[in-house]
């Protein structure tokens, strides 16, 4: 069974692209890891469109999450990190997140 959809893939990741293309196109999911959010946050131009964050690699800094919100006002975060073969190992909402903040915490 297929759902269809449409993958945009950047040959090189900028965050202004970024931005331009999910503004521009009905893209409602986006993988990334925490260095590609703190390039986000850089970016001036708020998105108000219901989006959602996958971020794998490590886990987001508190002070990122707050502050992407600013500019993602409708983001749903979710993150996943563990070993790359073995897919998620770990998932985090960031609703679970709030709730108990050290779940999920690979140390």
């Amino acid at each position: 069974m297929s759902i269809g959809g449409t993958v945009h893939l950047l040959e090189k990741f900028s965050s202004a692209q970024t931005v331009s293309l999910i503004d521009a196109e009905p893209i409602t999911v986006l993988y990334v890891v925490p260095t590609m959010v703190a390039a986000l946050l850089k970016e001036s131009r708020q998105i108000r469109k219901k989006i959602k964050f996958l971020s794998s690699g490590a886990k987001w800094e508190e002070h990122s999450k707050t502050e992407i919100l600013k500019l993602f006002p409708n983001l749903e975060m979710y993150e996943f990190y563990g070993a790359s073969e073995l897919s998620f190992v770990s998932v985090l909402s960031d609703e679970d997140s709030k709730r108990k903040p050290n779940s999920g915490m690979l140390t």
